[in-house]
Formats: structure tokens, sequence, C-alpha cells
């Protein structure tokens, strides 16, 4: 009887040896544990900052809401008439790149085709 619980005190200290051995073969490495708590970290800052830049729109909407309204008859036609310059002055700067990268197809395209 003695023997058997030799016996057996044995294979459970073998158990738990083997237990242990693979407890720490698939256990992280430390760089890995400390790259997961870095990840953390900045995952929480981010979380963080972007409800701070949400709260802030909101709350700007909110007060400039009355301002834009009361704005607005100045405001619209000051948007039309600045993205009508701003379109006018892409396309003339477009059109510019343009002739200055092929300087040919500008005055061959307006030549008369000869027979």
């Amino acid at each position: 009887m003695a023997e058997q619980a030799r016996e057996q005190a044995r294979h459970t200290k073998e158990h738990a040896e083997g237990l242990m051995e693979r407890i720490r073969k698939r256990s992280p490495a430390s760089s890995q544990i400390v790259g997961f708590f870095s990840l953390l970290t900045l995952a929480g800052i981010s979380l963080v900052l972007g409800g701070l830049t949400v709260t802030g729109i909101v709350i700007t909407l909110l007060l400039m809401t009355p301002v834009f309204l009361f704005f607005s008859p100045i405001l619209v036609p000051a948007g039309i008439l600045l993205f009508l310059s701003l379109a006018g002055v892409l396309t003339a700067s477009g059109v510019g790149v343009r002739d200055a990268a092929h300087p040919v197809a500008n005055t061959s395209s307006m030549r008369a085709v000869r027979p």
C-alpha cells in the first residue's frame, strides 16, 4: 500500500512537471507581452482622443449653428463666389500645365489637315 502511494505520488509529480513544461512552452515571450500592453495603451489613448474630438465637434456645432444661421445671407453668396473662383483658378492652372507639357498638341489641333 505504501508502495502504491509512492508510485501515485511520483506519477502526480511527473504529471505536474509535464504540465508546467507545457505551460512554459505555450506562454508568450516577454517582448510579446510588452508589445501587447503597448498596443492596449495606444488603443486607449486613441479612443480617448477620438472621443474628445467628437465631443468638441458636437459642442462647436451646437454653439456655431445660430451664428451660421444669422450670417447665412452673407456666407452663402460668399461660399458660391469662393467655389467659382477656385474652380476657375484650378481650371486655368490645369490648362496651363497641359499646354506646358504638350505644346505641339495645342497647335496641331488647330491646324487644318492638308491633303
